[in-house]
């Protein structure tokens, strides 16, 4: 009898240690969920803080760009400061404190990848490949471009990605840019910068020497004096090349000259106003603005956010 109470206590014993050691075990997985969602709702609140942040080192940039172009007297000023807006930046003010890192881009100095044509294509890669080699970077980017699954003479489809261990081809249009470098041969191609999802007229003192020599009526004689000249050019239009260029190419640009207006710009469509904020645990925040001009004020008409 004796034995056997023993017995019991010690099983009873045993039982109470597995409760005492589950129980630990439960509050120890409480524990370490709480903390968990404290660190998670502490990054949120710190990158929701970094947002607001970036949204109102932006609103002083804005507040600057407007009161510089309140003070232009006629459209030609206005055009002046709005087509160096990014030599601005240095003048403005932010409050002190604040760690707050502000940058224009402007548009018209990339191509729309889902627009490019394939003589544009050609014309943008130039003499940096050799014939057979430009062939197979157009031919393998249409490839990825086009609906169909027939691969052109020098292009790649499903079958060679397939055998490559690589994601097929969209057939279809790119969803962003970086997707690009997923066509066979541009996986470290410098031309990806030069393209982009937009479509804006083009700042000839701003965009590349590849990216002018995809324009039909600029000659290469044209795109040198740019690419040398392009503070004399800044917010002039494509007239202002014809006196510093040979009679050849001055009667091509004439001939051309209303396709280079319709295609050109003497300043930015748009403005890209990036503003930065860094944060304590690393992760800082980012706001994207899209600016357009309307009179002497600048427009947000698109916004994105992000992290660092």
């Amino acid at each position: 009898m004796t034995a056997l109470i023993k017995a019991r206590r010690g099983i009873a014993l045993i039982a109470m240690l597995s409760l005492i050691a589950a129980m630990g075990m439960i509050v120890a997985t409480l524990s370490s969920v709480s903390r968990d969602s404290r660190l998670a709702s502490l990054n949120r609140t710190t990158q929701t803080r970094g947002v607001w942040a970036a949204d109102g080192c932006a609103a002083v940039v804005i507040e600057h760009v407007d009161a510089l172009l309140s003070t232009a007297r006629g459209p030609n000023e206005v055009n002046g400061i709005w087509s160096v807006l990014d030599t601005t930046l240095s003048s403005v003010r932010l409050p002190n404190g604040w760690a707050c890192t502000a940058s224009f881009i402007p548009s018209g100095t990339t191509l729309p990848v889902n627009a490019i044509t394939e003589a544009e294509l050609r014309a943008l890669l130039g003499s940096s490949a050799l014939p057979d080699q430009r062939d197979s970077l157009v031919d393998a980017f249409m490839d990825w471009r086009d609906v169909d699954t027939l691969a052109r003479d020098s292009g790649a489809e499903g079958d060679w990605y397939l055998a490559a261990s690589r994601p097929k081809p969209r057939d279809g249009a790119f969803r962003h840019v970086d997707e690009v470098r997923g066509v066979r041969g541009w996986e470290h191609s410098e031309f990806i910068n030069d393209l982009s999802m937009e479509q804006h007229r083009i700042v000839l003192d701003r965009a590349s020497r590849a990216l002018l020599s995809t324009i039909e009526g600029l000659t290469p004689e044209a795109v040198e004096w740019i690419g040398g000249h392009r503070l004399l050019l800044r917010g002039q239009d494509p007239s202002a090349i014809i006196d510093h260029v040979s009679i050849a190419s001055q009667t091509i640009i004439a001939n051309h000259y209303a396709h280079l207006r319709s295609i050109s710009a003497p300043a930015p469509d748009v403005w890209y106003l990036e503003c930065a904020v860094p944060a304590p645990n690393g992760r800082g925040a980012r706001v994207r603005l899209s600016l357009v001009r309307a009179g002497n004020h600048a427009v947000i008409v698109k916004r994105w956010e992000g992290f660092l």
